[in-house]
């Protein structure tokens, strides 16, 4: 099976993914970063999770000690945008998200992704303990949302959204 505007090794690994869904792919995808949000990106019109992390929703507030509320999401989105977005990325993909996206490690021009969002506050290191000294130190130095008043944890929001959501 060959997709349309996508490179024969891409078309392979992508016709492959209901076959490979949820386990351990170890393909390297390589293209241009397009910035979904502020842990996603697409690559060659596949949808990429970068792992290790978890950064905020859109629409997620955050308080500055200025008093200010931001749309937290939307600004690791841009943080994203100027890192990554339109750079050539290679990812190396070890599975699938429950929501059917690529899972895998990020680097652009030689550095992790994962780690840089974790490292500077712009995410959490969540979902292994790949990235936890660095947000311990990102942390300690009130990088990112660790300089922020207040904050929530992306898992936390998501949970108190859907709860909210099921209550209507």
């Amino acid at each position: 099976m060959r997709l349309l505007g996508v490179p024969r090794p891409i078309a392979r690994f992508a016709a492959g993914r209901a076959i490979s869904r949820g386990k351990p792919i170890g393909s390297t995808i390589e293209g241009i970063a397009w910035v979904t949000d502020g842990d996603g990106i697409k690559v060659n019109g596949l949808e990429i999770r970068i792992s290790g992390n978890d950064a905020p929703e859109f629409d997620q507030p955050a308080i500055l000690y200025s008093g200010k509320s931001i749309d937290h999401g939307n600004l690791v989105k841009s943080v994203m945008i100027k890192k990554v977005g339109g750079k050539p990325v290679t990812v190396k993909a070890h599975g699938y998200d429950k929501y059917g996206r690529v899972l895998g490690e990020v680097y652009c021009d030689g550095e992790d992704i994962g780690a840089w969002l974790v490292s500077n506050g712009n995410a959490i290191a969540a979902y292994s303990d790949k990235y936890k000294h660095l947000q311990r130190n990102a942390s300690r130095n009130r990088r990112g949302m660790w300089g922020f008043k207040r904050f929530h944890d992306p898992r936390m929001w998501r949970k108190a959204q859907k709860n909210k959501q099921a209550a209507v």
